[in-house]
């Protein structure tokens, strides 16, 4: 073990493979979540961390990132933003060490006809005269059939208004199957489980590893998983607030808020742990993430010390005590 903290070349190479996924428009909260553990798992991963954010170089190691990023693919299709920054990390750890440091990596996302980069926001028409919304950081295929069309999240989140005369709808997804009828309804797929609102219509859940659906009225939002319900509770809006691109909440504690700016936002936000067990409260603009930041610092006893760019820590504001 290093006595003196100083990163290793392993340590160095996972740091660079991370800042690869953080920046990347599809990062996702099981990502936000394993860096963090990797981070807190050693003062080395700590050190090479401020390390490659000082450098914000270690990609030029690379000789050929594209030639990397075809060695782990054989898709024809050319690479992604996601896929390229990810490609680069590889080359820069070799195949030998990204098998050594596999629990450290971030997983990887499927292929996916329609996806919105981080802080974007997409709304389709689809054929049969149904409308699909797609939160941020959101990827789905779609399939029409004849008989039965089908749409498939991978992660995100989505808002779908199915058309009255259309063919039935069936979504998959990681913790079951959704049938709506003449639904007006969202899906989120969080880390663990994936919550439903059905604001219209109804629809039957078939979790993946339960043989007894659910079924969920209108007025109705749930959280399941695989094996089944966790909760159902009544609605209490008409619509849900990212469609217009607000995010409303109350007494929500301060690390739950950050976690939900931080979809709309690149890179890192961390909440020190000296922090104590705040609350907020309001209206803010999705559009605005930065600002949102901002406001938090003038309503709460909080001050962001910006480490990066990409990289934030909230801190207690100790001008006030």
């Amino acid at each position: 073990m290093n006595t003196d903290n100083q990163p290793n070349q392993q340590a160095l190479d996972q740091a660079c493979v991370w800042m690869a996924r953080l920046w990347a428009d599809d990062v996702s909260e099981q990502d936000r979540r394993a860096f963090s553990q990797w981070h807190d798992a050693s003062p080395e991963h700590a050190a090479a961390w401020q390390r490659t954010l000082k450098l914000q170089s270690c990609f030029q190691r690379v000789s050929d990132p594209v030639a990397g990023y075809q060695i782990l693919s054989r898709r024809r299709t050319p690479p992604s933003r996601r896929r390229f920054l990810t490609g680069c990390a590889v080359g820069i750890l070799g195949l030998s060490g990204l098998a050594a440091t596999d629990q450290y990596l971030p997983a990887g996302l499927s292929g996916a006809d329609v996806q919105t980069r981080r802080g974007e926001w997409q709304e389709h028409q689809l054929a049969d005269g149904s409308r699909l919304v797609l939160n941020t950081a959101t990827s789905v295929d779609i399939h029409a059939r004849s008989q039965l069309q089908q749409l498939q999240l991978y992660q995100g989140e989505f808002w779908m208004e199915t058309a009255v005369e259309a063919n039935p709808w069936r979504i998959r997804q990681r913790d079951g199957r959704l049938y709506p009828e003449a639904a007006h309804f969202s899906v989120r797929q969080h880390e663990q489980f994936t919550s439903v609102a059905l604001y219209q219509g109804e629809m039957v859940i078939a979790p993946a590893l339960r043989s007894q659906p659910l079924l969920l009225s209108a007025g109705q939002q749930l959280r399941f998983d695989q094996t089944g319900l966790l909760d159902l509770q009544p609605l209490t809006d008409r619509s849900p607030d990212w469609l217009s691109r607000r995010l409303a909440v109350t007494d929500m504690s301060l690390s739950h808020f950050i976690d939900e700016v931080s979809r709309y936002r690149r890179g890192l936000i961390r909440v020190s742990n000296d922090l104590p067990d705040l609350q907020v409260s309001g209206v803010f603009s999705l559009q605005h993430p930065e600002r949102i930041l901002q406001q938090l610092t003038e309503i709460l006893p909080i001050r962001m010390r910006y480490l990066s760019r990409y990289y934030i820590l909230i801190e207690p504001d100790t001008r006030l005590s």
